[in-house]
């Protein structure tokens, strides 16, 4: 562990040191991805950075117990995997990835997206856990527990993006392209340029009706459809 958290120190410090410092313009782009910087996090969001390793480490040190079989030696590897990639990943992000930097090249590399390795190997550990002490070979075992997270993904996600269609039907999707036809219009125009580049405010996903996660990234509903097929359009356009 102490190899790997040395290694990506070593690397984001000459990568900082190799970096220019950013103009003012760009720093204040830098400063809207709030997401980039760990000081930045809301509290329930540092948990979740805390809360995985703390799990991870738990179920290494059960295994240890339990036994040295091959089953166990893999999934007590995988723990410490996934465990040493979290720890490297912050012991780069806070001191390279602060705001007050002249330069975010490290920030902007976003180091902390190695968990959503951790969690996977998480949710693995977890799952086997629950199957082998809880679930075994009881059908309304299974069949309660996968109903249960149904219902708290169908809650989240309808409280996380209210303003889209989480089933789509036909007839939604019917009205939808009615209120993006405009757009298309425009794009599909016979006098539009072959070279011709449409910018769009990276702010749209914030004003209402527009879905979006909790970081500013990822908009959700048509208009991201249709801008990815706007761009789609003008990239084939090209060739």
């Amino acid at each position: 562990m102490v190899g790997s958290c040395g290694a990506g120190v070593a690397l984001a410090a000459a990568l900082q040191s190799l970096s220019l410092p950013e103009n003012e313009a760009y720093l204040r782009v830098a400063m809207t991805r709030h997401y980039w910087f760990l000081s930045e996090w809301r509290w329930y969001e540092l948990i979740g950075i805390a809360a995985p390793l703390a799990i991870l480490g738990r179920v290494a040190a059960v295994r240890q117990r339990d036994g040295n079989d091959a089953r166990t030696e893999t999934r007590t590897a995988l723990a410490r995997m996934a465990m040493v990639a979290g720890i490297a990943a912050l012991t780069v992000a806070v001191p390279f990835a602060r705001v007050g930097l002249a330069s975010h090249l490290v920030a902007r590399l976003q180091p902390l997206r190695i968990f959503q390795l951790v969690y996977v190997v998480m949710i693995l550990a977890v799952g086997a856990e629950l199957a082998e002490r809880v679930l075994r070979r009881r059908t309304v075992r299974w069949v309660a527990a996968f109903a249960v997270l149904a219902v708290v993904m169908v809650v989240a996600e309808r409280q996380t993006f209210p303003a889209s269609p989480h089933i789509e039907l036909r007839s939604k999707c019917n009205g939808m392209r009615q209120r993006t036809s405009g757009c298309r219009r425009y794009v599909d125009q016979a006098n539009t340029p072959k070279d011709a580049l449409l910018a769009l405010d990276a702010d749209y996903i914030t004003k209402p009706g527009e879905d979006a996660s909790a970081s500013g990234r990822l908009p959700r509903g048509v208009r991201c459809r249709t801008t990815r097929r706007t761009a789609a359009r003008l990239r084939s356009r090209r060739h």
